[in-house]
This record gives C-alpha cells, sequence and structure tokens, in this order.
C-alpha cells in the first residue's frame, strides 16, 4: 500500500480512505475502512474519463456483473455507486 497523495480523498461514500493500492488506465484504487473497521479496496473512475457517459456506464456495469461472482479465490464485490458524478 502506498501512502494517499495530495488530490486523494480522505473519504470515498462510507470508506476513510487510508491508502493507495495501486492504479491503472480506467481508474484508482485506494485501501479504506468503513465504519465497523471492516477493509476495502475502494477502485474510482479516473477524474477525466468520468465525464464520459459510456465509459461510466461500462464501469458501473462492470462492477455490478462482478458483483454477481462468488468464490472463495475472488474478492467480493460490496456494491457499486456514484459520488460527485464520478462512480
Amino acid at each position: 500500500m502506498q501512502p494517499l497523495s495530495f488530490g486523494d480523498p480522505i473519504r470515498l461514500g462510507p470508506y476513510r480512505i487510508v491508502g493507495v493500492l495501486g492504479e491503472g488506465g480506467m481508474g484508482k484504487v485506494y485501501v479504506g475502512h468503513d465504519s465497523s473497521g471492516r477493509l476495502a479496496a475502494v477502485k474510482v473512475l479516473r477524474p477525466e474519463l468520468a465525464h464520459d457517459h459510456n465509459l461510466a456506464q461500462r464501469f458501473l456495469r462492470e462492477a455490478r456483473t462482478a458483483q454477481a461472482v462468488s468464490s472463495t479465490g475472488v474478492a467480493r464485490v460490496v456494491g457499486s455507486h456514484t459520488e460527485g458524478g464520478r462512480p
């Protein structure tokens, strides 16, 4: 885990953001804690891409599809949201 940088959020939805797991061409993945202290990976679409409606819809559709996958070897997707216009 990398430390947060200038401009990184400190809160996304119910998660308090504490670090960065990684980033790629489509988004950035943060480490967060919910109110009960559970860890979560929080993926956010890059700000410059969030204005592309088709790409934002694809991002949310992929999250919903991944949410349907249930396996001990796969991270569970607990939700997909748009906050501040950014999936």
